[in-house]
């Protein structure tokens, strides 16, 4: 049966406010012209919207004269208001928990971190969450100064429900994050829960745009105690849409190679994840195969990061560590390239901190992809920040605050 047109006008009102929205941030400052132009929207609906903007105190204008490397006649360009709306954003692990709070345009106002594990949601959610609340009470700042609140954790999440369908090496499922934060907190603004690499891909796209060089598709290979490729749509005019939290850690690299801790043999994990090359890491000072990770672990718990200093100091065994991790993210990256074939593949990893790491994924990289998928490859590199889950699960919360959605 034809839908009427009356009924679709609000949808249609709905649609083109989101997109302004958004576009605005995406290539903000900019003019009207412009938004018009890219949305195929007509000039009054534009400045409709974009004065109830300004009048709420979300835009603000600026003459083209005021941004610099700008030229022409003087145009009268609008950018968002960076102060004008404030999120929190949160990051819980077992081992760890990360919180803070950013302008709309991700610019640090407060930031918290705790490293304390818990076998338990209950025992992880409660540190996570006080965390994120000491901050606020320390720094100054109540639900009333906030406009979004994304909280991000590891495993399967359904972000419309807000729930955790399952973690399955945690052995958790079927928990409502969402309302356990509500009644935990008190909360007076939206949540937004989702995968914590998944925060981490809108924490690129909002706040570090140019490491997407530009690609309509893409694949985030993020690099830590696991390993996941979600595929991101729609970046090069929109904020992105995630299909999956990209659970590649437990591909399968070598059916004889090493038990995962997930009781399968020879996974990507076993031999490319934070916690495995930290694994190794101990197991070669117990055999004394490096002097170097000998005197860093005299001191404190080797990290990833010791690992890579230690390559970089000339350490035979940390260069053969990082080489065969390097190797297998290659053979994971190439075997994603040639079956999706994505316009850019970014990677976020301690272990690329170094630029001979970075050529060395990309020649491994090449050398697996299939003739067809050369010409096409392009490999971008993300700074692997701890704050990078709470900051990205701020960005998501952004996202769905400049979103509007019919009720």
């Amino acid at each position: 049966m034809a839908s009427k047109i009356g009924n679709n006008l609000p949808r249609i009102k709905v649609s083109n406010q989101s997109a302004i929205r958004e576009t605005i941030y995406k290539f903000g400052p900019i003019s009207r012209t412009d938004i018009a132009n890219r949305l195929n929207l007509t000039f009054p609906t534009i400045t409709t919207n974009i004065n109830l903007m300004i009048n709420e105190g979300l835009l603000e204008e600026k003459d083209s004269e005021s941004i610099p490397g700008s030229r022409g006649r003087k145009t009268m360009l609008v950018d968002y208001v960076p102060s004008s709306r404030l999120f929190l954003g949160v990051e819980m692990r077992r081992h760890a928990s990360y919180a803070t709070i950013v302008d709309l345009r991700g610019r640090t106002l407060a930031y918290s971190s705790r490293k304390v594990f818990h076998d338990s949601y209950e025992g992880s959610m409660k540190e996570a969450l006080d965390t994120a609340l000491t901050m606020m009470d320390e720094k100054g700042y109540s639900w009333k100064d906030l406009s979004g609140f994304g909280f991000c954790l590891p495993g399967i999440v359904d972000s419309e429900k807000g729930i955790l369908d399952i973690h399955p090496r945690f052995k958790w499922k079927e928990l409502n994050v969402k309302e356990d934060v509500e009644r935990a907190t008190g909360c007076t603004v939206p949540i937004t829960v989702l995968n914590n690499t998944c925060a981490r891909v809108y924490g690129a796209s909002l706040f570090n745009c140019e490491v997407f060089k530009g690609a309509d598709y893409a694949a985030y290979m993020c690099v830590g105690s696991g390993i996941k490729c979600p595929l991101v749509f729609s970046l090069r005019d929109t904020f992105g849409t995630i299909v999956g939290e990209g659970e590649v850690g437990h591909m399968v690299m070598d059916p004889d190679g090493p038990v995962c801790r997930c009781g399968n043999h020879g996974c990507l994990e076993s031999y490319a994840s934070d916690s495995s090359l930290i694994d190794s890491a101990y197991r070669a000072i117990e055999r004394g195969e490096s002097t170097i990770l000998e005197e860093m672990s005299k001191t404190r718990r080797i990290t990833v990061d010791d690992i890579v200093t230690a390559e970089a100091m000339g350490d035979d065994f940390s260069l053969s560590l990082v080489t065969k991790a390097v190797k297998y993210l290659s053979l994971a990256i190439a075997n994603a390239n040639n079956f999706v074939k994505p316009d850019c593949t970014v990677v976020e990893s301690r272990l690329f901190k170094i630029e001979r790491n970075r050529k060395m994924l990309e020649e491994y990289v090449r050398s697996n992809l299939s003739w067809s998928s050369i010409l096409e490859y392009d490999l971008s590199f993300v700074d692997y920040r701890e704050e990078g889950g709470a900051r990205g699960a701020a960005a998501a919360a952004i996202r769905d605050n400049l979103q509007i959605f019919m009720e």
